[in-house]
């Protein structure tokens, strides 16, 4: 065999080795399974999930780090997008709150479980964001979880105080509180540039909507309002 025919044997098999393995890829379906189900022993392995997006953050390669919860088990797994493939997503906002199912590989990324989504087609957005109602309780046994996201909770209004500096407005804070199974539950509410004493006072029951943050002044954990309704 002269070393033409060998070179066209050779170009040959190997494409015929790439097309075989691109072919059983495309086969390999992924395992479907919840959050809470995906640890250590999954790595390496497809996996197809869903949940509640509650931290998204746009790396400087333009890559993508969310925390995908699932909300009724309290329970989160990582999810690292590619720039490759987060400049596929066309048209699709992911934010905290928004409900998506992904499809990716399980790795383990500084001794953590994440999922590393490989092609756009892992990503399908389930719901747009929305604003989840909380009872006070779950929210407070849950900050990790919730921290940065838009959420909705209730709770009697208290210590409910206008604040100034230099003579302008900063807004307006307030503690709700609630129990539960005997215990009480507390959290610091701030309204920026807003006075709402006209609106709220000390003992009404308030349904307020805000991004859960850790304020680091206080050591403590604070809802940031945007909105704010008096109940009956």
């Amino acid at each position: 065999m002269d070393n033409k025919k060998l070179l066209i044997l050779l170009v040959t098999v190997a494409l015929v080795g790439v097309l075989s393995l691109f072919l059983y890829s495309s086969t390999i379906k992924p395992t479907e399974m919840a959050i809470s189900g995906i640890d250590e022993g999954m790595v390496g392995k497809m996996v197809k999930t869903s949940g509640t997006v509650t931290y998204a953050r746009t790396l400087g390669d333009g890559s993508l780090s969310l925390m995908l919860t699932e909300m009724l088990a309290d329970s989160g797994i990582r999810v690292y997008i590619p720039s490759r493939v987060s400049e596929d997503l066309t048209g699709v906002i992911i934010t905290p709150g928004v409900e998506i199912e992904v499809v990716g590989e399980v790795e383990l990324y500084a001794d953590e479980v994440e999922i590393s989504v490989t092609s756009a087609e892992g990503v399908t957005v389930l719901s747009g964001s929305v604003s989840p109602d909380y009872e006070l309780w779950q929210v407070l046994e849950s900050v990790e979880v919730l921290e940065h996201m838009n959420l909705t909770t209730e709770g009697i209004a208290y210590d409910v105080d206008v604040i100034e500096s230099s003579g302008n407005l900063i807004g307006t804070s307030f503690v709700i509180t609630s129990r539960h199974q005997n215990a009480s539950y507390s959290l610091d509410c701030m309204y920026f540039d807003a006075d709402l004493s006209p609106a709220i006072e000390d003992g009404d029951l308030v349904k307020v909507t805000g991004v859960l943050e850790f304020y680091m002044n206080k050591g403590c954990w604070q809802l940031i309002l945007n909105d704010i309704e008096v109940e009956d």
